[in-house]
């Protein structure tokens, strides 16, 4: 079975679900092998990469990505890949679009100065299309579909203007590394770069790790200027697998269980067909899952029964959700 690369039909349904959904088939990038494998057969080829250990599967013009904890863990999916570069000819991207559009999807260009591929963003599912395809070794006309990402982790805010980012990035450093006094500007946009630039700075400089952290505890303290479901899911990200600091596993578990967009009612009653869910809905969804994903991931620390019985009450729902 899988996906021929001659069966445009196929081929355009593949994109558009996997566009404004993330899923194929109704299967979301989180899976387990068997459970792709029972709706579109085995795959036509399969292999662990050398480079990362993960097993990639392939059908055709679909891959599909898994990683395991250890050698005799169990694989779970971590991304579905629309590999469109693969057709004889090749589907023009703007009557993607304009149907996507025509559904209610918001499509964001995503820049990318100095590379001749362009890139888009479906907001609410947070797929990405790569239209020309340079990297492929294809040489088509412009404005063809080249390939689509869509993986199970929800990045937060907009993607950054890369001159806006350097600056503030260099102010963080400064800060970081230089021990100047950290300076809070307005806006949404400021708290997202710099809160990506002290990760990326206590990366590139690990000699530097203690300040920081001192500038990430300084961020965070203040409530910032983003959505309380971004605040929450950013404070329990950050928390995994670190020292808590001034919050407990409890609050930050009881931030996002606050916060969740949809109830488990509601996430059951979500039609399974991806042309009956509602935009809004697929946004809900994978808010939903990444709220309960970064609560799970304290769990282990948490202190009180009445919040893991509300997180437990949610594992039959989660597998299906993203």
């Amino acid at each position: 079975m899988g996906y021929r690369p001659r069966d445009r039909e196929q081929a355009i349904e593949l994109t558009l679900e996997l566009l404004a959904t993330g899923r194929v088939r109704g299967i979301p990038p989180a899976h387990r092998p068997a459970e792709l494998e029972q709706r579109i057969g085995p795959p036509g080829d399969e292999g662990i990469l050398g480079f990362s250990g993960n097993l990639l599967r392939d059908w055709g013009l679909l891959e599909a990505y898994y990683e395991r904890e250890h050698r005799d863990a169990l694989w779970h999916g971590t991304l579905l890949m629309g590999q469109l570069h693969r057709m004889p000819k090749p589907l023009k991207w703007r009557p993607i679009a304009h149907e996507l559009r025509r559904l209610g999807y918001e499509i964001v260009p995503v820049p990318q100065p100095g590379l001749e591929d362009q890139y888009f963003r479906v907001a609410e599912s947070q797929s990405q299309a790569i239209v020309n395809g340079r990297d492929t070794g294809r040489r088509w006309p412009r404005g063809h579909l080249a390939k689509i990402s869509a993986a199970d982790w929800l990045p937060l805010g907009e993607s950054f203007d890369r001159r806006a980012f350097h600056a503030v990035h260099r102010g963080v450093y400064a800060s970081v590394a230089k021990q100047a006094p950290p300076r809070r500007k307005p806006g949404a946009d400021w708290f997202r770069m710099a809160h990506a630039a002290v990760h990326t700075v206590a990366a590139e400089h690990p000699s530097h790790t203690g300040r920081a952290s001192a500038f990430h505890d300084w961020l965070l303290a203040e409530e910032p200027p983003v959505p309380p479901a971004e605040h929450a899911l950013t404070l329990a990200r950050c928390a995994a697998g670190t020292p808590l600091g001034e919050h407990s596993a409890d609050e930050l578990i009881r931030g996002c269980l606050a916060v969740l967009p949809l109830t488990r009612e509601a996430a059951r009653a979500l039609p399974t067909a991806w042309r009956e869910i509602a935009p809004a809905d697929v946004h809900r969804v994978k808010l939903t899952r990444a709220l309960l994903q970064a609560a799970n991931g304290l769990r282990a620390r948490a202190t009180e029964p009445g919040l893991l019985t509300e997180l437990s009450a949610w594992d039959d729902l989660l597998p299906g959700l993203g």
